[in-house]
Formats: structure tokens, C-alpha cells, sequence
């Protein structure tokens, strides 16, 4: 009795609040316990009791239930498509006896209602199921349904003799009989049930029995109207007896004891003994049937009466493996909502349980998750941001816990030390950005060195090569130093391409603004084939000082790739024009073989600045420096493709950047004007 009453103290112990801990669920939280010791106290009461109660109850009844909602489904669609097949049967024996028989004296008009009502009760069991399940059957038995009105016409006038009928009404039954056949078979396999098959097994063997005995009706009638068999009927109607018996035969072999019940109970094997009695006086007369004693209402006598025994076979069968699948679905279902209702009781006591151990690991994970969104989102890419733009000396490096754990979460908690490791990852995170920075910082620092002597040499080189072509007279030598002048002018934009990759100033600054057309052939006179390029149009605009130097380097870069991925002697036409807004639109357009709209995708996603760029490679480095002159300025670039061939590089200027030019200035480009190396901005 004391060790039970320690027990119960112990239990009721009072938290750090003077509350005893029982009253909440902190008590079953298990603070500072190991993760799967938690996981296991939250799972084990729902899977005792939802595994118990729930998965060998509910699941197995409603696994048990849908697929018996889809079997009778299709078992409609079988039961449907041979009412189908028993109307167009009918509707074929009697095109026929139309054959020989005043059209007047048969009940047409009845046979074909009965046939579209049979079809469009056929169509919507199909309806409810997927098509897809017949393959071809549905296309097939559809056209058929189609031309069943020129079969009509041509058959009941009479056009057609009474074998060509037979067999262009079986076209028009053979997909019925396909689809209904798989029907069945999709019925059976989801009824699961051996019931079911005991009941439907062999059915279509006896479809494909009746057909037969149909087909031996018709021509049998055919003959006996007209009282002489055509070309090939004798043979038509040995063969269609013969295949009477082989489907009888497969019958008995797979039926089940239902069916074979049923089948020995309508006395068809009697029935069918008499037909076959009756063909054979017929086969066996060679002069007058009608002198022999034979008539067509005899014969249709014998013929009903074994096709219409074969018939309440089938439709008892059929009818029976579809009542006993509903019956299956019915049980199954209500199987499954009681099993459901008990399952519910016991989930909501799991609940119960669950809730309060996981109540613990919930508020665990949630500081936790509020504290690394906060580090993802806010702290490490503010520290990134600004190692971006300050020495690593000038940014706070520390690293604060990434969430506050209640008491009692330590080393022995998975989710406190899933803390400390994120804590671990964000302090290497902070330290490799700022190594990087320190890295990017003595890199641009020696590019930019280096790129500034090489400007100030080829500053020197440049004033050298003017000065030699202002007191030079010889042509030859003349057009050497504009070789040289430009390969210097071309060494110039390289160098001021690495300040760009340094991210250093270019070197050269404008103080005044400069045309638009000075711009553009400024950076025409920087790429090896100028000649190539041919100015269209260019409106009287002037740049803005800042961006003068940028803009030319940017067409500069446009134009080498123009040039270069075009056809060798086709020329680059270079148009720009305003916009409404203000803004300056230019347009590079070669003559190339154009680029796949996947490959411009890739190189536009460069453009706008994408991570992945491969700066070692052309056109990718071109592009780069494209992307990082842009980006200084806001102006857009994007690559589209020609309206016959080639590719378009658009450059959109931003309307602050452009001006109208002065009217002492004014310049535009009515005409495609011819330009020279020797503009210099």
C-alpha cells in the first residue's frame, strides 16, 4: 500500500509553476527523452488500437467494397451488351426472311425500337466504365451503330442475298459480343468471388452457341421462302452447326454448377437435338422443300424454340452473377461503415493519447522550425549580403543559437541536437562566405591591378598610333596604323572588360552626354569584322555620361556574337527607335541560322543573371559581362529570334538615361551609313 501511494505522489509531482503536472500533458511529453522514445509513445496507442480495430477491419471491407462497385459495373455492361446482341440478332434474321418475304408482313418498326433501345442501354453502361478496357471493340462496335441505317436500307429492300446480310449484321455483332465477353471477365476477376464464376462461367460460349443457331435460323428460313438454296448456303449452314456444337462443348467444360443446373433444366441439349434433325432434312433434300414437308413455319417452330432455351440460359446466368455481385457489394459496404464507426471510437481514444505525448515534440519542432526560417530568411543572408559589400572585418560573425528549447531538452534530445548541428552548419556557412569574400576581395584586387596597368599601356599605345597616322601621308602605312589603332582599340575594351569582372570603374568616365549614333559606332569600331555591320536607323538621342563607356562595351559584346554566329560575309544590321515611354529600343539582327527556342530560354535565364554561368566559355562569358553592364544601369536585354531567320539581341534603354539631342546636334540615321574603326568615345 505505501509503495502504491509513492507511486501516485511521484505521478502527481508539482512543476516549476506549483502545478501538478498531471493536469496538463507535460507530463507525458517526455522532455529530454530520446526522439524514437517519443515517436513510440505518440504511435504505439493509434497503432495497437487502429491497427486492431481499424486496418484488418476497415480497410480489408472497403478494399473488398470498391471493387465490387466496379465489378457490377461491368457486369452491367455485359448484362446490356447481350440484349444488344439478342435485338440485332433478331433484327438480322429478319432482313433475312426479308429476302423472299413481302416487307409489308414483318414487324419491322418493333424490331428496330427494340434495337435502339437495347443500344442506348448499352451505351450507358458503357458509360460508367473506361473505355480503355476494350481496346478497339468500342471504336468498332460504334461505327457499326453508325451504319446500321444503310445496313437496313440495303438489307430489307431486299440488296443484299441472305448470306451477305448474315454476315454484315455479324460484323455488327462481333465487337458487341467482344466488349461484353471482357465485360464479364472484368466483372469476374474484381468480383473476387467463386460464386460468381460458378454462375457466369462459360456464358459467351453459349452468346457464341446462339449466335450460331441465329445464323442457322436465318438461313435455314431464307432457304425454305424461296424453296432452293443459293451459292454457298449448304456450306453455311454445315458450318455454323458445327460451330453451335464446339461452343456447346466449351460450355459444359467450364461451366459451374449453376449454370450446368440451369442449362440441364431448359432441356437445351433436347432442344438442340431437334434443330439439328430438321437442318439435316433440309441438307438432305436436293428438289422441293415445300413436297418434301418442309415449311418455314415448322422450321421456325424448332429454331425459337432451341434459341429461345439457349437465351433464358445465358440471361438467367448473366442475371445471376450480376445479383450476386450486388449482393457482395452491398454486404461489403455495410461491413465497412460498421467497422468504420467502431475504427472512429478507437482513433478518437488514440487521439486523445497521441495528443498528448506529441503536444511536446509539436512546440519542440515549431521553435525550431521559427528558428531556422529565421536564419535561412533573415540572419544568414544578411550576413552574406553584407559580406558582399564590407571586409569581412566590418560584419558581426556571430552565430547565436538557432532556437531556445525548454528545460530539460539537452543532448540526449534528437530535436535539441538537430539544433546544435544546424547551429554547426550555419557558423561553416558564415565561414566560407567570408573566406570567399576574402578570396573575391585579393582576386579583384590583382585583376583590377593588372587590368589597370594593361589600360594605362594601351592609353600610351593608342596616343602613339594617332600621333604616328596624324604625320603619315603613305596609304599602305596609313591603313597598317588603323590595323594597329583598332587591335589596340579592340585590347582596350578587353581590359576594361576584366575592371568589369572586377568590378572596378572601366577607367574612362564621360562628363558629357554623347549621341546615340557616336555610342553604336564606338562599339561597331571595337570588334575585329566592323565592316559586317551596317546601321540602319538610329534616332537623334543622346546617352547619359555614366552610361556611355557601359553601353558600348554591352553592344560591343552583342555585336561579336552577332558577327560570329552568323554566316561569314552576311552583314549585322543595327536599328534602334523610341518608345512612347521615353525609352530607347536597339535591335542587333543577324543573318544566322538562329538559335532553338530552348537554347534562347537558356541564354536569356543568363541574361538575367541566373546562377550555373560558365564564364570560361563563349558566347557564356560575352553574356556575363552583357548580364553585368545591364545590371548597373537597368537596362534590359533579351535574345529572340528573327521573323524569317537569325537572331534578334533587344537592348531597352531606361527613358532617365536617354535625351533628346541638342538641336545643334540633332543626328539621325535616315540611311544605312558605312563606318569606320575610328569613332572613339
Amino acid at each position: 500500500m505505501e509503495s502504491i501511494r509513492e507511486q501516485v505522489r511521484n505521478l502527481f509531482r508539482r512543476g516549476r509553476h506549483g502545478r501538478l503536472t498531471l493536469r496538463g500533458y507535460g507530463a507525458f511529453a517526455l522532455y529530454g527523452r530520446p526522439l524514437p522514445l517519443r515517436i513510440a509513445a505518440v504511435m504505439a496507442p493509434m497503432t495497437v488500437v487502429a491497427v486492431a480495430f481499424g486496418w484488418l477491419t476497415v480497410v480489408n471491407a472497403v478494399d473488398l467494397a470498391r471493387p465490387l462497385d466496379e465489378a457490377e459495373r461491368y457486369a452491367e455492361v455485359s448484362t446490356a451488351s447481350l440484349a444488344l446482341v439478342e435485338r440485332l440478332q433478331d433484327e438480322r434474321d429478319q432482313a433475312a426472311r426479308a429476302v423472299e418475304a413481302d416487307r409489308d408482313e414483318l414487324d419491322l418498326d418493333t424490331a428496330f425500337a427494340a434495337t435502339e433501345g437495347a443500344i442506348e442501354a448499352f451505351e450507358a453502361a458503357l458509360a460508367e466504365v473506361p473505355e480503355s478496357a476494350f481496346g478497339v471493340q468500342v471504336a468498332r462496335a460504334r461505327a457499326s451503330f453508325a451504319e446500321l441505317g444503310a445496313l437496313r436500307d440495303a438489307a430489307f429492300r431486299p440488296r443484299l442475298s441472305p448470306l451477305a446480310t448474315i454476315d454484315a449484321y455479324s460484323k455488327a455483332i462481333l465487337p458487341v459480343i467482344h466488349i461484353g465477353s471482357g465485360a464479364d471477365g472484368q466483372a469476374v476477376r474484381l468480383s473476387g468471388s467463386p460464386a460468381v464464376v460458378a454462375r457466369t462461367a462459360g456464358v459467351y460460349d453459349l452468346v457464341l452457341a446462339a449466335g450460331a443457331a441465329s445464323q442457322r435460323r436465318a438461313l435455314v428460313t431464307a432457304m425454305l421462302s424461296r424453296d432452293w438454296a443459293e451459292a454457298g448456303e449448304r456450306d453455311a449452314l454445315v458450318m455454323s452447326g458445327f460451330q453451335s456444337r464446339v461452343e456447346l462443348d466449351a460450355f459444359q467444360a467450364v461451366a459451374g454448377a449453376p449454370a450446368r443446373t440451369l442449362f440441364e433444366q431448359a432441356r437445351v441439349a433436347l432442344a438442340t437435338r431437334t434443330e439439328d434433325a430438321y437442318v439435316r432434312r433440309v441438307l438432305g433434300n436436293d428438289d422441293s422443300y415445300a413436297d418434301a414437308g418442309l415449311s418455314v413455319a415448322a422450321w421456325l417452330d424448332v429454331s425459337n424454340e432451341q434459341l429461345a432455351r439457349l437465351r433464358l440460359v445465358i440471361s438467367q446466368s448473366a442475371r445471376g452473377g450480376l445479383d450476386q455481385i450486388r449482393d457482395l457489394r452491398i454486404a461489403a459496404w455495410q461491413a465497412a461503415a460498421g467497422n468504420t464507426a467502431l475504427f472512429a471510437a478507437a482513433a478518437a481514444f488514440a487521439v486523445i493519447i497521441a495528443l498528448a505525448v506529441g503536444g511536446g515534440i509539436v512546440r519542440d519542432l515549431r521553435r525550431l522550425r521559427r528558428g531556422m526560417l529565421k536564419v535561412a530568411n533573415d540572419r544568414l543572408p544578411r550576413t552574406v549580403r553584407s559580406l558582399s559589400e564590407y571586409p569581412p572585418e566590418l560584419v558581426d560573425l556571430t552565430i547565436r543559437p538557432v532556437a531556445d528549447l525548454p528545460d530539460g531538452s539537452g543532448a540526449n534530445d534528437e530535436i535539441g541536437q538537430v539544433a546544435d548541428a544546424f547551429d554547426t552548419v550555419h557558423r561553416e556557412a558564415v565561414r566560407l562566405a567570408a573566406a570567399q569574400a576574402r578570396m573575391r576581395t585579393t582576386a579583384n584586387t590583382v585583376i583590377g591591378t593588372v587590368a589597370g596597368r594593361a589600360q594605362k599601356l594601351v592609353g600610351e599605345q593608342l596616343a602613339v598610333i594617332t600621333e604616328l597616322e596624324r604625320d603619315q601621308i603613305d596609304p599602305i602605312k596609313l591603313d597598317g596604323l588603323f590595323r594597329l589603332d583598332h587591335l589596340a582599340t579592340r585590347m582596350r575594351r578587353y581590359g576594361e572588360v576584366l575592371l568589369v569582372l572586377a568590378d572596378d570603374d572601366p577607367g574612362r568616365r564621360r562628363t558629357e552626354p554623347a549621341l546615340l549614333v557616336d555610342v553604336v559606332q564606338a562599339a561597331v569600331g571595337e570588334i575585329e569584322q566592323y565592316v559586317r555591320v551596317e546601321l540602319l536607323y538610329l534616332p537623334a538621342v543622346s546617352v547619359a555620361p555614366g552610361l556611355v563607356v557601359d553601353l558600348a562595351h554591352l553592344l560591343a559584346e552583342l555585336l561579336d556574337n552577332a558577327v560570329a554566329y552568323s554566316d561569314a560575309g552576311s552583314v549585322v544590321h543595327v536599328f534602334a527607335s523610341r518608345q512612347r515611354d521615353g525609352k530607347v529600343l536597339i535591335e542587333i539582327h543577324d543573318d544566322g541560322p538562329g538559335v532553338p527556342a530552348e537554347t534562347l530560354d537558356q541564354l536569356n535565364t543568363r541574361l538575367t543573371g541566373a546562377p550555373g554561368l560558365m564564364l570560361g566559355k563563349e558566347p557564356q562569358l560575352g553574356l556575363f559581362i552583357v548580364r553585368l553592364l545591364a545590371s548597373r544601369h537597368g537596362v534590359l536585354v533579351r535574345l529572340s529570334s528573327g521573323e524569317q531567320r537569325g537572331t534578334v539581341a533587344s537592348v531597352l534603354l531606361p527613358a532617365s538615361l536617354v535625351a533628346p539631342a541638342p538641336s545643334a546636334s540633332a543626328y539621325e540615321l535616315p540611311e544605312p551609313v558605312g563606318f569606320g574603326p575610328q569613332a572613339k568615345v
